[in-house]
């Protein structure tokens, strides 16, 4: 038995600590450094609010610095500095003042095609602008006339038809005032002789003596309307 339990504790490489197992303290070990200074800052803290001192102030600054590196490692990088370009050289020279000479009156030669290419362009602009403007002021044109010839046509046809309306009326006035002038009375067909005489040759005494003949007072068959007819008579014939 006692031969069995030795080669148990020959094989058993942890046998040494199958005694004592429950009374060891494992440490919480961290691989954060992070961690630890924060931890290492928190304790710093306690024992500087309870007795503060300069190596304490100076520990805790300097712990502050690295959790900030450590925190922001890209404010920390090195930073190649930027090589400033060297200023050219300049030769001021003959051949260089000629070369600048050369260079400057090229520039202005082109500059100077490119104004004048401009301008041309411009003229032709100008001259198309011009060229379609007249263009639409003869067609502008041609159709006024034309609008206006419709309208004109149309305003002269009804003046003339107007004139000749006012025209007719004249001729139609004239010819009843001439008639009126020649003939101002009609004889009937039954008209006695003796006025018809006194219409032929009218005379005063022959004019009175029809009248007393014809009067409503003496002549009672149709009087009025032979005594009518011969005021009208001596009317017409004074007036001539």
């Amino acid at each position: 038995m006692n031969k069995a339990k030795h080669t148990t504790n020959t094989n058993n490489r942890f046998g040494c600590f199958t005694d004592d197992a429950d009374d060891v303290k494992i440490p919480n070990t961290t691989s954060n450094p992070l961690r630890k200074k924060r931890k290492q800052l928190s304790k710093l803290q306690e024992k500087y609010n309870k007795e503060p001192t300069p190596e304490l102030s100076t520990r805790i600054s300097q712990l502050k610095q690295d959790i900030d590196k450590l925190e922001n490692p890209d404010k920390y990088r090195y930073k190649k500095p930027t090589k400033s370009k060297p200023k050219k050289k300049v030769d001021k020279s003959k051949k260089y003042q000629q070369q600048k000479s050369k260079n400057y009156k090229n520039k202005m030669k082109f500059n100077n095609t490119k104004q004048e290419r401009k301008q041309k362009q411009r003229e032709r602009e100008a001259k198309q602008q011009q060229y379609q403007k007249q263009q639409y002021q003869k067609q502008y044109q041609k159709q006024y006339q034309k609008q206006y010839q419709k309208q004109y046509q149309k305003q002269y046809q009804k003046q003339y038809q107007q004139q000749q309306q006012q025209y007719q009326k004249q001729q139609q006035q004239q010819q009843q005032q001439q008639q009126q002038q020649q003939n101002p009375y009609e004889i009937p067909i039954d008209c006695p002789s003796d006025i018809k005489s006194l219409n032929k040759h009218y005379c005063d005494k022959l004019y009175r003596k029809i009248a007393l003949k014809y009067h409503p007072d003496k002549c009672k068959y149709d009087s009025t309307k032979w005594m009518k007819l011969i005021n009208n008579i001596r009317d017409f014939k004074l007036n001539q």
